[in-house]
């Protein structure tokens, strides 16, 4: 019932703002999400890409409407074990917001994450540790050592670096 209620949602948002307007892509990213919780990743794509298109075209390339949608598509892509996929998403979500709004704040720090996810399941584990570190550094100084996301960083740091150990003692 959530999927058609939406489905209609969308229809008058078509129809009383037009196809190019952020709140018919936000129609398409809640469709993308019901089909995402459905396991139908072909339509979630779909979808998602549907909003790309509009945010690039009101937005711009360079709008946080197109990052968030491009942070979207990496969650899809890794709950879909396309890594390669994911990571270029999330690459481009975390350039456009950290230019707009810095290395530190907090939305650019949860795409940041998203990298180093995607680099751990990739298996490039030098590239997630650099990414950890980072993280786990500012938010040390920034939240303090008791704060948890200074505790998550350091225990995907740990994890991270027992991957590591693991797979050299496997290897030699």
């Amino acid at each position: 019932q959530a999927e058609e209620l939406e489905l209609e949602a969308l229809r008058i948002r078509i129809l009383k703002l037009g196809e190019y307007h952020y709140e018919t892509a936000s129609s398409y990213e809640a469709l993308a999400g019901i089909c995402q919780s459905t396991d139908r990743w072909d339509e979630a794509e779909e979808y998602l890409m549907k909003s790309l298109d509009i945010n690039i075209k009101v937005g711009g390339e360079n709008s946080l409407e197109t990052a968030r949608t491009y942070s979207e598509l990496s969650v899809l892509y890794r709950r879909c074990q396309r890594y390669d996929r994911s990571l270029e998403y999330a690459h481009k979500a975390l350039s456009i917001t950290a230019d707009l709004l810095g290395w530190e704040h907090s939305r650019t720090i949860v795409y940041r994450y998203g990298v180093a996810e995607c680099y751990l399941r990739l298996e490039q584990y030098d590239d997630a540790i650099h990414y950890f570190a980072s993280l786990y550094d500012d938010s040390l100084k920034t939240e303090g050592p008791n704060h948890d996301y200074t505790k998550l960083f350091l225990s995907n740091l740990y994890s991270t670096y027992a991957k590591v150990m693991t797979q050299q003692e496997y290897d030699g």
